[in-house]
């Protein structure tokens, strides 16, 4: 959690609240202030994230298999993904990827493609492919 916007960008859940002990339930106020801190602290700079860990990304070089595995390979972390793409050799790298269930399968094939990985170079596997 986290990831892909900023508490800048977001409106305290008790925006709009009046401030009159007798039209508010402080609980739910104090409830809204818990979350709002819980999102400021666990806010995570992608680009930052991504840029500290650029020697990570840039030893990728040798890749030849990458797995990924009990990943919804969401928007908001498509820029991690983006980045490995890039630092690979995309046209002879396999990409190996699990899937939980069949609504999923084709977002994922689709998401992954969309980075550039050609069709016959990714395998998808259900989850429990993995399992040991």
């Amino acid at each position: 959690m986290g990831h892909g916007w900023s508490p800048n960008d977001r409106e305290s859940l008790n925006s709009g609240v009046e401030h009159d002990p007798d039209s508010y339930d402080v609980r739910v106020v104090e409830g809204n202030d818990s979350i709002d801190s819980y999102f400021s602290r666990t806010y995570k700079p992608t680009k930052d994230v991504i840029e500290r860990h650029a020697d990570f990304f840039h030893g990728l070089d040798d890749i030849l298999s990458v797995h990924v595995l009990g990943h919804s390979l969401s928007p908001v972390d498509i820029e991690y993904f983006e980045r490995i793409a890039r630092h690979i050799d995309i046209n002879n790298t396999s990409w190996i990827v699990s899937y939980h269930s069949e609504h999923s399968k084709k977002k994922i094939f689709d998401t992954i493609t969309n980075l550039g990985v050609p069709a016959s170079l990714c395998r998808l596997e259900k989850i429990t492919y993995f399992e040991i």
